[in-house]
Parts: structure tokens; sequence; C-alpha cells
């Protein structure tokens, strides 16, 4: 995993030297880049810049993805000035490692663990040499700075809970739950993966570890706590104006990924 993550640093560290070849160079990244440096630059009053903190303005994706792309950042903006304004490249190679393949790795890890439980060294090592060469996932690893492997760490830390809870229905569960919230409230995607708690659920149900009313009562805490967690990850859901841009944001999107776009820029 540190020889993978080692690797990366060298094609993550070339491209855009600038926002302007940023937004030649790249598909995404131009898009959001802007909004998380508005995020770590001060503002002329203490309030103002609280407010760009929490009212980051492109609900594309959720507040999580934000803020700890800011949180990157901060630290390097905070000691450069006004001149890290200008280097972009070694943002993006920061955001590329750390969001992108960092959360990655620890998936990786997890499906492996998941699956050999580490007690075989070259049938893990070989597992997760296999995971992480799939092109979906190496490719994604280069020059690309998103949301998705958040999303996917909190759905395998979903699965790694319930794999621990053994249809106990305890901690772990409602600990899955915390995890599913967070990968909605990262990126829809995880609304995809929500399901799988009904099966769960289910499969309680068969084996007797729980019965009708002990299931119903688990799932709806199961509900709350996975929406609560979607509001405390995404606090502006709170604020009526923004929640409807919110929808309208996520309802553009989805009719464009299913339609296509007005203009012809492929």
């Amino acid at each position: 995993a540190t020889l993978y993550f080692i690797a990366f640093i060298f094609p993550n560290a070339t491209g855009a030297q600038d926002e302007q070849m940023l937004f030649i160079l790249s598909t995404d990244e131009h898009i959001t880049y802007p909004w998380v440096m508005h995020m770590v630059t001060p503002a002329e009053t203490t309030t103002e810049t609280l407010r760009q903190w929490i009212a980051y303005q492109d609900y594309h994706y959720g507040y999580p993805f934000y803020l700890l792309s800011a949180l990157i950042v901060l630290p390097f903006r905070y000691i450069t000035g006004a001149f890290g304004l200008s280097q972009t490249q070694f943002h993006l190679l920061l955001l590329r490692q750390f969001i992108n393949i960092l959360p990655m790795i620890a998936a990786i890890i997890l499906l492996v663990y998941l699956q050999t439980r580490f007690k075989g060294r070259l049938r893990s090592i070989g597992l997760f040499v296999f995971l992480a060469s799939i092109m979906g996932v190496f490719r994604s690893q280069i020059n690309w700075w998103h949301p998705d492997s958040l999303a996917i760490l909190a759905v395998v830390l979903t699965f790694f809970y319930l794999d621990r809870d053994r249809l106990r229905f305890k901690q772990d569960f409602y600990l899955a739950a915390v995890t599913i919230g967070l990968a909605v409230g990262t990126k829809t995607i995880g609304f995809f993966f929500f399901l799988s708690i009904v099966g769960y659920l289910i499969s309680g149900l068969i084996k007797h570890k729980i019965d009708l009313k002990q299931g119903i009562l688990k799932g709806l805490l199961f509900i709350i706590i996975m929406a609560a967690i979607v509001i405390a990850s995404n606090p502006l859901l709170l604020h009526g104006p923004t929640r409807q841009r919110y929808v309208a944001t996520q309802s553009k999107s989805s009719y464009e990924m299913t339609h296509g776009w007005d203009d012809e820029d492929t």
C-alpha cells in the first residue's frame, strides 16, 4: 500500500500549473478546485471567513468532500500566504493523494481483510494487487481528484461493520448506519448500498436472530441514525433555500447523466 501511494506521486505531481491550465486539461477538477480555494482564502471579517467554510456553494457533491479537501490544503495555504494561491499543481498533488488515493487504499485493505483475515500473506498481497490494478481503480488514481474514493471507503466500512456485527444487531449495526450516512452525505452513490441493510434485516429474520417487531424497530433506528448523519455532515440541508439548491443541482446532474448535455461539447 505504501509503494502504491508513493508510485502515484510522480504522475499526480504533473499537469496543470495554474487554474487556467487546469480548465483546459481537466474534466472535473477545474470546477471543484476554485471553491476549495475560496474556502481557505481569508475574507475581510472572521464571520465571512467562517461563512465561506460552511457555505461551500458547489452542491454537486456533499460537504465532507469539500471540508476534507480544504483541511488538506489549509496548512500549506496558511504557511505560504498569498503565494499559495499560485501553487495549483502542488495543491492538486495533495488533494489527489490524500482525498483520492489514500481512502481507496484503505477501502482495498478492508476488502482484503474481509476475504483473507490477513491469514495468508501471499493471498492478501495478491488480492490487494488485483483490486488495486483494476482499470476503474487504477486509472482513477491518475490526475484525478474526486469524492468517489471517500464514498467507496464509507460503503466498504458499512460492509465491514455488518460483517463484524454477525447478525447480532448491536453497536456495529448502528455504526454501519453512520458510515452509510457518510456515504450518502458525500455522494449520492451511498443510496445504492442502503438496500443491503434490508437484506441484512431479512437474514436476521430468517435465521431467527430477531423477530418481526425487533426488525422493524431496528430498521427504523438505522434509518434515523443514517438520516441524522446525512444532515450532520451537510448542515446546510437545514437551510431552506440552500436545500432547494441541493435538490435542484442533484436533479439537474441526474438528468444530464441520463439524457446528455444540451451543448455539443462531448
